[in-house]
């Protein structure tokens, strides 16, 4: 089951509202990626405090190992439309990709997969601008 969460991290103190499954008592699977809050990245485990506002307080984020975690810039020219139709077989063997903040690419790639993320962006139409390892 996904909820909206509303959280108060308590490194920077700011109001995000995230994309979360319940997995225990106070504590979420983040379903979503959210760039503006460093280890916020998809499958983390967030440990919270509710508070009496209902606004919860962050207290722990433990980052998913399932997972590798990259990152990049999207060319302007490329056509983002597409992405759905070609991380298809992606998606489907449990990989995940967003795009947010009107560029920013963020992709998580089940450890094992058969692609590396090389492989896996040439297939996509995309030549990354970096490295974008957020490992």
């Amino acid at each position: 089951m996904e909820v909206k969460l509303a959280l108060r991290t308590s490194d920077q103190g700011s109001l995000v509202t995230v994309l979360v499954e319940p997995i225990g008592e106070s504590r979420w699977k983040l379903l979503e990626v959210n760039p503006l809050v460093e280890k916020f990245t998809y499958a983390a485990e967030l440990v919270t405090r509710e508070g009496p506002d209902g606004v919860h307080e962050l207290l722990e984020v433990a980052e998913s190992t399932d997972f590798e975690h990259w990152g990049t810039m999207l060319p302007t020219f490329y056509k983002r439309d597409k992405l759905p139709e070609v991380a298809r077989d992606f998606v489907a063997a449990g990989g995940f990709w967003q795009i947010t903040l009107g560029g920013i690419l963020s992709v998580a790639i089940p450890k094992g997969y058969h692609k590396t993320i090389d492989e896996l962006t040439a297939s996509w139409g995309i030549i990354p601008s970096s490295s974008g390892r957020e490992d």
